[in-house]
């Protein structure tokens, strides 16, 4: 029996990625198949742990029933695939500039898996929901360790790394104090959620310089939001610099240009995804998140 494929999406930071199934009697399915064995055949069928750690594009990650993982699709070896699986992506799971955004960086090439990984992985927190990490009320120590790795990293997005909180259910600002964000996506709504989970706005005027470490027992993020598409969170770190954990890819501390981050509001995204707008800093003292399971 031929089957089907479980495709992902991978675009989003904040919001789960788009997901579908393209079953065998899809008119595209033997091609599908055919360029999935080629890929694998030629060693560019990569892992999860090989996505970049950018926001914006990230690839597709494809699901067999019964494999015991999926596998990414991207770079210039899979062009061909990566457009086809797009075309098989349901009429209306995202917005038509962002689907032409990402047509871009398949056509451009310009996105590439990371190749300097370690098959292996750190000891975690093992599958499923976990209990919710003791937040640290501190700028933190940058420690990508603690989320780089296959127990975690796919099941923790932005909003669980700003809150320094593992709860493997891909929280969302809202959901854990009983004010999930209704649709549509609002820089509005996403603040009021955070709000309800324990976050505080702070009052900085936009020329202003970037807060300093709140004291103890506070720590600083900062809220991006495109409305209607998704939202996203940095963290301040201990050294001064900012981190990000762009949806179910790793943690990094670099922006899309491989530069330090030193202000979100200039980070720099590659032009392959989201557009993000700056919404405000928050502080940390006391909070609760969590997400569907």
């Amino acid at each position: 029996m031929l089957g089907e494929y479980k495709v992902t999406l991978v675009v989003y930071s904040g919001v789960p990625d788009p997901i579908w199934s393209v079953h065998s009697h899809h008119g595209n399915f033997e091609e599908m198949k055919q360029l999935l064995d080629d890929a694998r055949a030629k060693g560019v069928a990569y892992r999860h742990q090989n996505m970049p750690a950018i926001l914006g594009y990230k690839g597709f990650l494809i699901h067999e029933p019964g494999a015991e993982h999926a596998e990414l699709m991207l770079g210039k070896e899979t062009t061909a695939l990566q457009k086809l699986l797009l075309s098989t992506m349901p009429e209306g799971l995202i917005k038509k500039d962002l689907h032409q955004r990402i047509l871009q960086a398949i056509d451009s090439g310009a996105v590439s898996p990371n190749l300097n990984v370690s098959r292996s992985h750190a000891p975690s927190t093992g599958g499923g929901k976990v209990d919710v990490d003791v937040i640290q009320h501190y700028a933190p120590k940058y420690n990508p360790k603690r989320w780089n790795n296959q127990c975690v990293q796919p099941y923790n997005n932005c909003y669980n790394y700003a809150n320094q909180k593992i709860t493997n259910t891909f929280a969302q600002p809202g959901y854990a104090s009983g004010h999930p964000i209704t649709p549509p996506l609002t820089a509005a709504k996403t603040l009021e959620g955070c709000e309800s989970d324990g976050l505080v706005k702070m009052d900085v005027d936009p020329s202003a310089p970037v807060p300093e470490a709140p004291p103890q027992p506070n720590c600083l993020i900062a809220l991006m939001v495109q409305e209607e598409v998704d939202f996203h969170c940095y963290r301040l770190d201990g050294g001064g610099f900012w981190s990000q954990k762009p949806g179910q890819t790793a943690v990094t501390d670099k922006d899309g240009k491989g530069n330090k981050i030193t202000d979100p509001r200039k980070a720099v995204p590659l032009p392959y995804g989201p557009q993000y707008k700056f919404v405000t800093f928050m502080k940390i003292f006391t909070n609760i998140i969590d997400g569907p399971e």
